[in-house]
C-alpha cells in the first residue's frame, strides 16, 4: 500500500487563520497523493497548533502557536474519510520532559490511525527552528545529548506508532564530535529496536541543510541491523510536497545492503541481481537470495497473506527495480512492517 505517513495541513509560515483546517485542504492532499500514485495520506498536523495542548508548556512559540480547536481539525478529517477518501487520522505529539500528561489527555479518546513522536526542543531551545535555536545556546555535543535523552525516552514512551526524523539537528546546526555521534546513533536505533517502534525514511532532510534524509545511511543501517520497522514519509507542508522524492528514500532503504545483512537484519531489504528481496529472517552473509526453502510469491499475494498473518519465517517477496512499480512494491512492504510493530 503506496502511504506517506507523515503530512501538515498548514504551511510553516501560514498566518493563523482556520482556513488550512478544512476538508478542501485536506482534498487537496489527497489529490497530491494520488497524483504521486499513492493509496492513501496520513494527515499528522502538529499537536502544538491546537489550544488544547497550550497547558503543557508555557513557551513563547507554544503560545503563539496554538489557536485552532482538534475537535474540528478531529471532524473535518473524519467527514472527508467517511466520504471516501484514502487517508488517515493522525497527529503528530511532541514529547516534553514535563507536561507530557497534558499532551495523552489532549490525545485520549479519539481512535488515531497513526499517532507520529517528535522531538523539536531541548530545554528551551528548538532544534529546528532559528528564531529559538538550541544551537545558539548549547555546544553540539551536549545538544545531540540531550535530544538523544528525550528522544529515546520518547521512544519507549509507549505512546507513540511511529518516531520521526530521528537525526534532526544534523540539519540545523553543526554535528557533535565523532564519539558523541557514534554514541548517540547507536542509542537512538537501540531504544527504537527496544520498543518495537518504527521510525521513517524522510525525504523532508533532502529540502533542508543536511540535503539528505532523515535518517542518514549510517542510522538507518543501525536501524536495520537491529530490525525496526520503517515506513515512508515526507514530512510535507503543502500539498506540492507530498510524496516528495520518494525515489530517493526507496533507494536509502535498499542501500542498506549486505553490511546490515551480516549484523543480523531481522527485517531488512536488501539489493540483489534479481531485485530486490525481502528476508525475514535473514540469510547468512553472502546468501542473500538463494535459500531454497523460502517461498517466492508475487506483490499482491503477498500484500494478501500479511493482511491475514499467514506469512511463514521463509516467506520472502522478489520484485524487479523498475520504474513505476519500484515505490508501489516498496510501500507494499513498508504497510506490512508497520501492521508487524503493533
Amino acid at each position: 500500500m503506496l502511504t506517506d505517513h507523515h503530512t501538515h495541513l498548514r504551511p510553516d509560515d501560514d498566518p493563523l487563520d482556520e482556513e488550512a483546517l478544512s476538508v478542501e485542504t485536506i482534498v487537496r492532499h489527497v489529490a497530491a497523493a494520488m497524483d504521486a500514485g499513492l493509496a492513501q495520506v496520513a494527515v499528522t498536523e502538529h499537536v502544538y497548533r491546537f489550544r488544547v495542548a497550550k497547558p503543557a508548556w508555557a513557551h513563547p512559540y507554544w503560545d503563539t502557536q496554538s489557536q485552532w480547536d482538534i475537535d474540528a481539525y478531529w471532524e473535518a478529517l473524519a467527514e472527508a474519510k467517511a466520504a471516501g477518501f484514502p487517508l488517515l487520522i493522525g497527529i503528530e505529539c511532541d514529547w516534553l520532559p514535563d507536561g507530557q500528561d497534558v499532551l495523552v489527555d489532549a490525545l485520549a479518546g479519539r481512535p488515531w490511525d497513526v499517532i507520529l513522536g517528535s522531538i523539536h526542543w531541548v530545554d528551551e531551545g528548538a532544534v529546528d527552528y532559528d528564531l529559538y535555536s538550541a544551537f545558539k545556546e548549547i555546544d553540539p555535543d551536549a545538544l545531540w545529548r540531550g535530544y538523544v535523552d528525550r528522544y529515546t525516552r520518547a521512544a519507549l514512551s509507549g505512546q507513540f506508532d511511529v518516531m520521526t526524523h530521528a537525526d534532526l539537528p544534523k540539519s540545523f546546526g553543526p554535528l557533535p564530535s565523532a564519539e558523541t555521534l557514534d554514541w548517540a546513533l547507536d542509542r537512538i536505533a537501540d531504544a527504537l529496536a527496544e520498543a518495537g517502534c518504527c521510525t521513517e525514511i524522510s525525504t523532508a532532510g533532502l529540502r533542508k541543510n543536511a540535503r539528505e534524509i532523515y535518517p542518514g545511511s549510517d542510522l538507518l543501517a543501525r536501524c536495520c541491523a537491529r530490525g525496526v520497522p520503517v515506513v515512508l514519509s515526507s514530512d510535507a507542508h503543502e500539498p506540492e510536497h507530498v510524496a516528495f522524492a520518494f525515489d530517493r528514500a526507496v533507494e536509502a532503504a535498499l542501500v542498506l545492503s549486505a553490511a546490515s545483512v551480516a549484523a543480523g537484519v531481522v527485517v531488512g531489504v536488501v539489493p540483489s541481481a534479481a531485485g530486490v528481496v525481502v528476508v525475514d529472517p535473514p540469510s547468512p552473509a553472502g546468501a542473500v537470495v538463494e535459500d531454497s526453502s523460502a517461498t517466492e510469491v508475487d506483490v499482491e499475494s503477498f500484500g494478501a497473506l500479511a493482511d491475514t498473518g499467514t506469512t511463514s519465517p521463509n516467506t520472502r517477496l522478489t520484485v524487479a527495480v523498475t520504474n513505476t512499480n519500484f515505490l508501489k512494491r516498496f510501500m507494499i512492504i513498508s504497510h506490512i512492517l508497520l501492521k508487524r510493530s503493533r
